[in-house]
């Protein structure tokens, strides 16, 4: 099955026919996470065979800023020949790197013509394996029936060859390795048997779910982190209201002293008949005082309460998108099971629930 076949195959699966759910790069990641997960449990097997070259004739090596490296490695110790030059006189060498590097005698951006051999009890793989899982076993010298098998240590790009191995020029090696499968392309199916197809849509409709249920997870985050400063917002018309009410309660003492003051002036020989009407306008006067502190503490609490208001819907939001997440995430987890059961394997997933359907 070829992506183009296998993507419409998918959307099927997610019923996003119209593509206005799912972009292509993530149901390609979807795809190729589930390939991936197929390696892991079923890798692919393969053989791989090479020809041995232990000798290095003329070589080209060119020195610049003190250093040059040469094309093979590991390199057996003791066998460098380069014209001209003397080893730990005119240069050093790495015999696992293969770089050189001068002690004081060769030409900075100057080429020289070096001879070598190869160790003979390890190999670089680095270009025969550049991608797999583990390597199973070898077969050396190839051909041999039945196969003489060997064995070895890896490290690195390098195997190291255990017991009296001695790897000969012109000598085949095989090596049987678990490999990774590759994932189908517009051109070209994928390398895994094709019977696999329909398992892999399955497998990758639920690494697809599992995607947007950590998009609505992280919706749900930003959401109360927003919730959280609009809820902070309450603080200073809270405590705008608070200075207010505070004010009220001044005014009205205030006016309250007038009165008291007025009330035993009137009539008083010494200070008139008007006097206490006066001390009440005064008292009025604070009084409206402090109505107008009332109605900006009102204020200033409406202001608080709309941002209550306000926190409280985007945490209801948030809580939803994390119910969606969950049925996302329940949805995608039972696909991956039912993906592993078809490869004959044991579910690995423990199947969660979303919140409105968890039980205490």
């Amino acid at each position: 099955m070829y992506l183009p076949e296998m993507l419409a195959a998918l959307r099927t699966e997610l019923q996003d026919t119209a593509e206005d759910i799912y972009t292509p790069d993530e149901l390609l990641r979807a795809i190729e996470k589930c390939i991936s997960l197929l390696a892991r449990f079923i890798p692919k097997r393969d053989i791989v065979e090479t020809t041995l070259v232990r000798t290095i004739t003329d070589e080209t090596l060119t020195i610049a800023s003190s250093t040059g490296t040469l094309a093979c490695k590991p390199i057996k110790v003791g066998s460098v020949v380069m014209t001209g030059k003397t080893l730990d006189t005119d240069y050093r060498i790495n015999y696992l790197t293969g770089v050189v590097t001068e002690i004081g005698s060769l030409l900075p951006d100057t080429d020289y013509t070096v001879s070598y051999k190869l160790d003979p009890h390890m190999l670089n793989i680095s270009s025969l394996l550049p991608d797999y899982i583990r390597i199973e076993r070898y077969e050396y010298p190839a051909g041999d029936s039945p196969p003489t098998l060997i064995t070895g240590d890896v490290f690195g790009d390098f195997i190291v060859f255990r017991g009296d191995v001695t790897l000969t020029e012109d000598y085949h090696l095989r090596i049987v390795y678990l490999g990774r499968w590759t994932a189908p392309t517009p051109t070209a199916a994928g390398d895994y048997p094709s019977h696999l197809d329909d398992t892999i849509i399955i497998g990758s409709t639920g690494q697809a779910l599992i995607f947007k249920a950590e998009k609505y997870v992280q919706e749900a985050k930003t959401l109360l982190s927003t919730a959280e400063t609009t809820l902070a917002s309450m603080t200073a018309p809270l405590g705008d209201a608070d200075a207010a009410l505070d004010e009220v309660g001044a005014e009205i003492a205030a006016g309250k002293s007038y009165l008291e003051t007025g009330n035993s002036l009137i009539n008083a020989a010494t200070w008139g008949d008007r006097v206490g009407e006066n001390y009440a306008v005064y008292a009025a006067t604070l009084m409206a005082a402090a109505n107008t502190y009332v109605a900006e503490a009102v204020q200033r609490a409406n202001i608080a309460s709309e941002y209550q208001n306000k926190g409280s819907q985007e945490v209801a939001i948030a809580l939803q998108l994390l119910t969606i997440a969950g049925r996302y995430l329940s949805s995608g987890q039972a696909k991956i099971n039912e993906f592993l059961l078809l490869l004959g394997l044991k579910p690995e997933f423990q199947t969660s629930k979303a919140l409105p359907e968890q039980r205490a």
